[in-house]
């Protein structure tokens, strides 16, 4: 399917309802790329009244029937194809009373600018007796003639100064104001001596977030293989330890320094321990002390066996003892309260997590219904996992889209920690909708957005705002390593993660990568200040960036965000400080040279002005004579 079929057939769908924060944020999520097929449009016209919610993580209010959504949705196409008619309240606004001379001067100027420049030309041939222009340049050229090397110097050194200045005063204006110098004073808000907005240059959230990784790998049959072929450490030792106090909370209870000999108080230092080789050691040990210990098993398969086939025959049979012992284990659901928890919910805690990694196992094999039933299974008894996510990662790979709807209709809620896979996955859904539905050229609209689109760029803006770093990823843009035990929410870790287990999810439906493509750098460009303000979510935290450089190995470059670019106007005042600081850095060393060569400049630049002074003169007589005559 072409990009050009797959724009149009993002008009077809109607199988997802709006809400009204969506059809409020019409012209202001994501405009398409221009390219050479011309049903990609690229811009579009803002509506006249929008009601915008507010910042931070806004509850998304549900349309009160989707006939009532799609009215609004082609009110606002309608609108926007037609253009819209004044209400009276507009016209109120736009009379001429209330326009000052000031702005029609201003409008005048930016519009009729040809006209402008006609009329000064006019008037000065209408006045060329009483302006001796040809004695004025032949006078400027004798005097350029006369210029010494302290007037040049002096003459570039000062445009330095001022272009450094001007350059320190933007610089100043964009980190305080958070806007160029030369756009304030475009505005015209320096007539009215108003200072812009101070921004806030703290962010909202001055922290992270660190989570566990639900779809992280086994270290020894994965993460130690890939040290071997590339000789680089796919883990930090920072994130060895947070999975280590991971395991002290989940596995260690009260009752295991009873015994400091015995088997489980053996494991109870193995699972504060960050270091596999040690974690090896002592695991053999406390199967020395009881042969098939569940939890000596699920370390060994976790750090020491080199594939997955031996890994889930280790967690098998870890189940199978912890079943068939006698253990005792707390029938009720799964509650994690560190040391002070009984051997009963240890246990059953135990249980739970070695099902866990016996689901991913059972993926990795291509035992997809397996593990799907096992995912549903611990994402009803222990939430504390985030299984949901690894159950939406396998349903994506049976293609079973309906229940991965279920899924996201569940979990997408605001009372729930958002992710990545949650946000990405349903912009994956609407783009396969849409690219798989006819085309209905009655729907069709060039010049707005239908309600399919709609849905579309707002979960597509959505998903962004959280974590601006994935599109690179799916995109192939960015390089990324195997991902990390812990990921920073919103950050490039989780970016890694995401798109590591999921971009073959993505390449299998080609349209969602291309409204991705065309997509995601206008979605991000019309977040403005994501550190100060979001439209579905808290502002971006700006030290995501700390976190990640502890997680993720030190081989990978880390994506920031927001992606600041430095403005023009620092990047021409700039150039301009150093050129005439060059300049005079080399009329200072090499004089004589630089003379000569600023005296051939005026010479050659004398002779162009001096032939269109001839014509002027030759021709423009003779016109104003005809008009004078006719």
């Amino acid at each position: 399917m072409g990009s050009s079929q797959v724009m149009r057939t993002l008009n077809a769908t109607r199988d997802m309802p709006l809400t009204d924060k969506e059809i409020d944020e019409l012209h202001k999520i994501v405009a398409y790329k221009n390219t050479d097929d011309q049903d990609i449009r690229n811009s579009m016209s803002p509506p006249a009244h929008t009601s915008s919610g507010g910042g931070g993580s806004a509850k998304r209010s549900t349309a009160s029937s989707p006939a009532g959504a799609s009215a609004a949705a082609a009110a606002a196409s309608s609108s926007s194809a037609g253009g819209l008619a004044p209400s009276p309240d507009d016209s109120d606004v736009s009379s001429l009373d209330e326009i000052s001379l000031l702005e029609m001067l201003v409008w005048s100027a930016s519009n009729l600018w040809g006209i402008w420049l006609l009329t000064c030309v006019l008037t000065m041939w209408a006045l060329r007796e009483h302006l001796p222009i040809r004695e004025s340049l032949n006078q400027y050229m004798i005097a350029m003639r006369m210029v010494t090397l302290d007037d040049l110097l002096i003459t570039f050194g000062m445009f330095a100064i001022l272009l450094f200045i001007l350059m320190c005063v933007d610089i100043y204006c964009q980190r305080v104001y958070g806007t160029s110098f030369f756009t304030y004073l475009k505005s015209g808000d320096i007539l009215s001596l108003k200072l812009p907005e101070k921004r806030e240059t703290t962010s909202v959230l001055s922290d992270y977030k660190v989570w566990r990784n639900p779809l992280c790998l086994f270290r020894g049959s994965e993460y130690d293989r890939y040290t071997w072929a590339t000789t680089d450490q796919p883990l930090t030792n920072w994130d060895r330890e947070l999975t280590a106090q991971d395991h002290s909370v989940m596995f260690v209870c009260s009752s295991d320094s009873d015994n400091p000999e015995s088997a489980d108080a053996i494991m109870a230092e193995a699972w504060r321990c960050s270091c596999s080789s040690q974690r090896v050691q002592m695991a053999h040990k406390a199967l020395e002390r009881d042969p098939g210990h569940p939890a000596a098993l699920l370390m060994l398969a976790e750090e020491e066996v080199t594939s997955i086939v031996e890994t889930e025959s280790l967690l098998r049979q870890a189940l199978k003892n912890l079943e068939t012992s006698g253990r005792e284990i707390n029938p009720g659901p799964v509650v994690i309260v560190g040391s002070t928890q009984t051997n009963a919910s240890r246990n059953k805690t135990l249980l739970i997590y070695i099902k866990w990694r016996l689901g991913m196992c059972a993926r990795k094999l291509g035992h997809l219904k397996e593990a799907v039933r096992l995912f549903r299974r611990i994402t009803r008894d222990c939430p504390y996992l985030s299984a949901h996510e690894n159950l939406i990662e396998a349903l994506l790979e049976m293609k079973s889209y309906a229940d991965v709807q279920q899924v996201l209709s569940k979990y997408d809620d605001l009372g729930l920690p958002k992710s990545a896979s949650i946000c990405y996955t349903s912009v994956l859904l609407r783009a396969r909708s849409a690219g798989e539905l006819p085309l209905a050229s009655a729907d069709l609209n060039r010049n707005g957005m239908t309600a399919a689109e709609l849905g579309l760029t707002a979960s597509l803006s959505r998903a962004v705002e959280f974590n601006p770093h994935v599109p690179q990823y799916l995109l192939e843009q960015r390089s990324f390593v195997l991902p990390p035990e812990h990921v920073v929410k919103r950050g490039d870790s989780e970016a890694v993660a995401y798109a590591f287990h999921h971009l073959r999810h993505w390449k299998q439906i080609e349209s969602a990568l291309v409204v991705l493509h065309f997509s995601w750098e206008s979605a991000i460009a019309h977040l403005t200040h994501p550190t100060q303000q979001g439209r579905y979510f808290h502002p971006y935290p700006t030290s995501t960036r700390d976190g990640d450089h502890q997680i993720l190995p030190a081989h990978h470059t880390i994506s920031t965000h927001p992606f600041e670019s430095t403005p023009s106007s620092i990047k021409v005042t700039f150039s301009g400080c150093m050129l005439f600081l060059a300049i005079t850095l080399l009329l200072q060393t090499f004089p004589l040279a630089i003379k000569g060569i600023f005296t051939v400049v005026l010479h050659t630049l004398h002779i162009p002005l001096e032939l269109c002074a001839q014509m002027l003169e030759h021709y423009c007589p003779v016109v104003f004579q005809t008009l004078s005559d006719g």
